[in-house]
């Protein structure tokens, strides 16, 4: 049941992001041509966060949008468990040492309160806007922080009693900050 429903939710929110990217594309300035594409993106969250969360990002960048998978692994003292993620990111604004995005992302994952507890299952899907900022001039290597909202649903019986964590500091957190670390392959 529940991959089915983040099976649905996958795509209409696909659906929702290509019409959206597609009904956009006359509006993305010129300066953008200079920005690479079609290549392969590698991503991690900032260094702070490897020792509670690391992540690691593949994408696949064209020059309107950048689909990524990622793949996680928290391990705090609020909870524990893997999640993987896909993440449609669609340009809008370009500069000559940024452009403005617009996310969507969902993922899928294994919590639990702690290593004794038996892991739960749960969904989430969020949205909001960023910015890659490059730190050279031939593009490749960037900054990005974004922020945006996100929606948290556990599964299954519940069977612990720290639900509060998952919303509080786990993956069900409704405010989605990020800050990443990327690089671009040409």
């Amino acid at each position: 049941m529940m991959k089915s429903n983040f099976f649905k939710l996958l795509c209409l929110l696909l659906s929702i992001l290509y019409a959206h990217s597609s009904a956009a594309q006359d509006t993305i300035p010129q300066a953008q041509n200079s920005i690479p594409k079609n290549h392969f993106t590698l991503m991690v969250r900032q260094p702070l966060t490897w020792i509670t969360k690391p992540t690691i990002y593949l994408g696949y960048k064209t020059k309107q949008l950048t689909l990524f998978l990622s793949a996680s692994y928290f391990n705090s003292s609020l909870c524990i468990g893997p999640q993987v993620a896909l993440e449609l990111q669609t340009f809008h604004k370009s500069k000559p040492k940024s452009q403005r995005f617009y996310y969507g992302r969902l993922a899928i994952g294994q919590y639990g309160p702690g290593k004794n507890y038996d892991l739960e299952s749960y969904y989430s899907f969020g949205s909001g806007f960023g910015w890659n900022i490059f730190l050279d001039k031939e593009k490749n290597y960037f900054f990005q922080p974004t922020i945006g909202l996100n929606v948290g649903i556990l599964s299954g019986n519940r069977s612990f009693s720290y639900e509060g964590d998952f919303y509080l500091g786990g993956p069900g957190t409704p405010i989605d900050l990020k800050l990443r670390f990327g690089y671009v392959f040409n």
